[in-house]
This record gives C-alpha cells, sequence and structure tokens, in this order.
C-alpha cells in the first residue's frame, strides 16, 4: 500500500460536525498517476475510517448498521483512469482462492459505478476477508447484502 497516497486520502477526508457525512474530496491534491493504487488506498482508508464502524456482531452475524453517509468526490478524467484499472483488479480477485467466490456479489453491489464503486467495494470485501469479518461457514448472499448496504450509504460524485 502506497502510505503517501493513503495519507493524501485521508488528509482529503472531511467529517461534518454533526458526524452525518463524511466527504472525501479527491478532485485535488490526491496522486492518481497509478490509478489504481490510489483505489485501493482509498478503499482502505474508507474501510478503516468509516465502513468498519457500520458492522457489529450480534451472535453468529455481522449486522449492518450506518452512523453517516459518505460522499466521495472525484475529477471525471481520474475515475476514467480507475475504470480502466477494473478488469485487471477484476482478474486478481477471480484469481484469489478466498476471494474469487465473492466477485459476483461485489460486481452486484457496485453497479451504479462500475469504477470507482467496484474498487472501493472490492477493497472493502478484502479488508473484511483479511481482517476476519466474514466468517467461511456464511452465504455469499448475506455478503452480499452487507456489501450492498455499504455502499448504499457511498455516494460517488463525478466532477467536471
Amino acid at each position: 500500500m502506497d502510505e503517501h497516497i493513503r495519507d493524501q486520502i485521508t488528509n482529503s477526508r472531511r467529517e461534518y460536525p454533526d458526524r452525518s457525512l463524511v466527504v472525501y474530496d479527491l478532485t485535488t491534491g490526491v496522486d492518481f498517476s497509478k490509478p489504481r493504487n490510489t483505489a485501493e488506498a482509498l478503499a482502505d482508508v474508507f474501510f478503516h475510517m468509516d465502513a468498519s464502524k457500520w458492522f457489529r456482531e450480534e451472535g453468529d452475524k455481522l449486522v449492518f448498521k450506518a452512523g453517516n453517509r459518505v460522499e466521495i468526490r472525484i475529477a471525471d478524467e481520474h475515475n476514467r483512469k480507475i475504470e480502466k484499472t477494473v478488469e485487471d483488479f477484476r482478474k486478481d480477485l477471480r484469481n484469489d482462492e478466498v476471494k474469487k467466490e465473492y466477485v459476483n456479489e461485489i460486481e452486484a453491489a457496485a453497479t451504479y459505478n462500475a469504477g470507482l464503486g467496484f474498487m472501493i467495494i472490492g477493497g472493502v470485501m478484502n479488508a473484511m476477508l483479511m481482517e476476519a469479518m466474514v466468517r467461511r461457514d456464511q452465504k455469499n448472499q448475506y455478503v452480499g447484502q452487507l456489501l450492498q448496504d455499504t455502499l448504499s450509504n457511498v455516494k460517488i460524485e463525478n466532477v467536471a
């Protein structure tokens, strides 16, 4: 993970005083020269600073309860760069023994923004797996619902 890009994204994050909204303004000050690295760093920051707080364990399940909404502002040209890397990211997921079973759920959750949405939700899924938040015995449908719930609280705004 590129720590410099991660720091830039963290610095772009603004939380409203009432904590109802978090805005990531990626229109300036964030390096998009390696768009996949930037998308993966965004997914990591988003997961650790926001999405991870939206899940609670209740018995043997994870329950989704968002406390705020997230808005990601990105320049059109940067979003186009990210969209070009999605197919490589998808191939990597399909080649991973654990993650490949979740590719369809990631795609379904990210339909409204194929580029950045796919990368974010893929990164969230990766973080969930790496943090052992998703148990192997849980059904794909349940995981898919968690991913859809996560993205339902994220608005991706392309800025011209």
